[in-house]
């Protein structure tokens, strides 16, 4: 297998639209990026002064997030899953390669300073 592809985890519910090969990020000239920002289930964060989620995402070349995989949350807790579920919906430029719109995956960190949001 090439080294700048990464196989996605299997699909849940077996969709068969999902690349099944993404570019890793160290291997394209501009990785995806949010349009407007991350949508996050802001309800389902704990009550501390600041949260921190580091996520690996899969983006296909129409800028769709297929896959999330939570890393790490901190605070741990149940909180990070309901957090995140929303996040497929977020609107996304895809990665850049070559001048071309391509698969590829993202490691990104989600902050939220909950003492500036009071």
């Amino acid at each position: 297998m090439d080294a700048d592809l990464d196989q996605a985890p299997p699909a849940a519910g077996g969709d068969a639209s999902l690349a099944t090969s993404y570019l890793s990020a160290e291997s394209v000239d501009q990785g995806p990026a949010p349009d407007l920002g991350w949508l996050i289930d802001e309800a389902a964060l704990p009550q501390v002064p600041r949260v921190r989620l580091l996520l690996r995402l899969w983006v296909s070349e129409r800028g769709r997030i297929d896959r999330v995989m939570l890393m790490e949350a901190d605070p741990p807790g149940p909180w990070a899953d309901r957090a995140i579920e929303p996040l497929p919906d977020t609107l996304m430029r895809p990665a850049q390669r070559g001048g071309k719109a391509v698969p590829a995956t993202a490691v990104v960190e989600i902050t939220a300073d909950l003492e500036s949001m009071r």
